[in-house]
């Protein structure tokens, strides 16, 4: 299949199992997976790396033949699911770690550009999620705070602020508002009388 940002057509691709039924040699239960998986997403695992854990400690080599259900699923239902998806997470912090290395290196056309691709696969990704409403629809990635920590970074909105008086509006002003105050609405008013 083509790539997006690149000329190959790779072919590589994990071969899952044929069979969907556990093998007979596992003798570990459902609820015991279960178990497993919500202890190490309390711990802070992405879902990927607990099916990794799983597959290499355990000997699960798929969660879904075992439980019915996948990880992120298992997640959601015991309120554990991260807050954003998991690939638009990693693309994030990818574009913030390319930031700071262009703060270091300014010259660096080449990392530029692919902060430009990697800044326009966000956008995309965070659209579709945002139509599949796994976002909220004010969710929006601004790519100019890379002072701050990742997990800060990603936690954070763009709220539109006009300001009025008797004659119309003032000034309109656009800043970051923490995700916990998420509003109902994305624009605030407020009258000033002058």
């Amino acid at each position: 299949m083509g790539r997006m940002h690149s000329r190959g057509k790779g072919i590589s691709a994990s071969a899952l199992p044929y069979k969907r039924t556990p093998p007979s040699w596992l003798k570990i239960s459902f609820q015991d997976v279960e178990e497993n998986i919500c202890k190490f997403a309390k711990k802070g695992l992405t879902p990927s790396q607990i099916g990794v854990i799983l597959r290499d400690s355990h000997g699960i080599a798929q969660v879904k033949s075992v439980t019915g259900s996948k990880i992120l699923r298992i997640l959601k239902a015991h309120g554990l699911a991260p807050e954003i998806p998991e690939d638009l997470y990693h693309l994030i912090k990818k574009a913030v770690s390319i930031r700071k290395h262009l703060e270091r290196n300014r010259k660096d056309k080449d990392s530029k550009f692919r902060l430009i691709l990697v800044e326009s696969r966000i956008h995309r990704l965070a659209r579709y999620y945002k139509k599949t409403k796994k976002l909220p629809p004010v969710w929006k990635y601004v790519g100019g705070i890379d002072e701050l920590p990742v997990g800060q970074a990603l936690f954070f909105h763009l709220v539109k602020i006009e300001v009025f008086n008797q004659s119309g509006i003032a000034w309109t002003m656009r800043m970051m508002m923490p995700w916990s105050s998420l509003p109902l609405s994305p624009f605030y008013n407020f009258y000033f009388p002058l």
